[in-house]
């Protein structure tokens, strides 16, 4: 029998050539923000306040995240630099090392300056290849489900999918997960358990108190809404009046987590969009909206402390021509159809989407 000496088949190489598999990593980082893994993913459907995309940062020690819904890709670095500054001032830790993925809005010129002035390693991964990165590939699948299931529930359309987004970033930090020992991403970043007694169903129906703002006594002391989150700067809850195309905030909301009073609109091939796995590339987002004469209008239903003083008037102010920085923690949109027949308990008629009205703007720092 004669041997044939191993050779290297060139050949072979060339029309049979596979990728390579990757060990599985074990290495873990000791200390939060060692490594901030980032991602950016991108929605076929436009929000109701013009966001198209979101950008994801997860620590790799605590796995908790924050996503910032964004309008432009180009507003990524300005971010990042704000994110980076949270961490040094809310923290005082720094962010050693960023990793990500290939994409053109990592890839520029200020981002990379910034990072080497800041003494930051920029990691990011091979083209065509996502598993380096796969921590925040993985974290986006993981809120697009929770994202896709929360619409469907709720019958809210896929224009929704802002707010849905930030109630699942919030229920992904306060949920305990097999990765971290069944511990919690919130309690290994703040050292203390969270509260769940805040938690209810999002787009369920929800009665807030308007005791403050009725003209005379005769009047209800409550309107039908849609239970949407949770404001930024205030320990309350987002409703959105239906009749109104209102945020109504509020502490004292009654719910009746059973119903879901907005009808449905979109059939379920609308939802298809969440499906992909791969993006293309809290805590709390903007509430950036204009009405139809331009102005910025707020409601806040206020506790009984404050139900003692008369209740401010309303009043409108022409929007700024001002260009601000992004802030950290952008504020709630919603989605505000111009007209719909009102909302009775027997029978719930259709909400038709259409252009916006704006509500109210908070820029602020928030961190559930």
């Amino acid at each position: 029998m004669v041997e044939i000496p191993n050779s290297f088949c060139h050949s072979c190489q060339l029309g049979k050539h596979v990728r390579l598999p990757f060990e599985t990593s074990m290495k873990r980082t000791l200390v939060p923000f060692h490594i901030i893994h980032s991602d950016l993913w991108t929605s076929p459907v436009s929000s109701c306040s013009g966001y198209k995309y979101y950008l994801l940062f997860l620590d790799d020690f605590t796995h908790y995240l924050w996503v910032f819904p964004l309008r432009a890709k180009s507003e990524v670095y300005a971010k990042f630099v704000q994110f980076h500054v949270y961490v040094r001032t809310q923290f005082s830790l720094p962010i050693k090392i960023l990793q990500c993925d290939n994409g053109r809005e990592y890839y520029n010129t200020p981002l990379k300056l910034f990072l080497s002035q800041n003494g930051i390693i920029f990691q990011t991964s091979c083209l065509y290849t996502s598993q380096p990165n796969g921590k925040a590939e993985r974290t986006i699948r993981t809120i697009n489900n929770t994202l896709r299931t929360l619409l469907i529930q709720s019958n809210l359309p896929p224009s929704f999918w802002v707010e849905s987004l930030i109630m699942s970033a919030h229920l992904f930090n306060i949920t305990p997960t097999t990765t971290l020992g069944k511990r919690v991403p919130h309690e290994l970043l703040f050292g203390s358990l969270p509260t769940y007694d805040h938690l209810r169903i999002f787009g369920c129906l929800c009665y807030p108190n308007l005791t403050p703002m009725i003209s005379h006594k005769l009047e209800p002391r409550s309107t039908p809404c849609v239970f949407l989150g949770y404001p930024p700067t205030q320990k309350g809850y987002c409703c959105f009046d239906l009749e109104n195309k209102k945020i109504i905030t509020s502490r004292h909301v009654t719910f009746d987590e059973t119903v879901f009073p907005y009808p449905l609109l979109s059939p379920m091939s609308a939802y298809d969009f969440l499906l992909d796995d791969a993006p293309t590339p809290y805590v709390t987002h903007f509430m950036q909206e204009h009405n139809r004469a331009g102005a910025t209008t707020a409601i806040t239903a206020a506790s009984p402390a404050a139900a003692s003083t008369p209740a401010a008037p309303i009043t409108a102010s022409p929007p700024s021509t001002s260009t601000a920085s992004p802030v950290l923690h952008p504020q709630r949109p919603c989605i505000l159809p111009n007209t719909s027949p009102k909302l009775t308990l027997k029978t719930i008629p259709p909400l038709p989407l259409t252009k916006l009205s704006p509500i109210h703007n908070l820029n602020t720092y928030i961190l559930w």
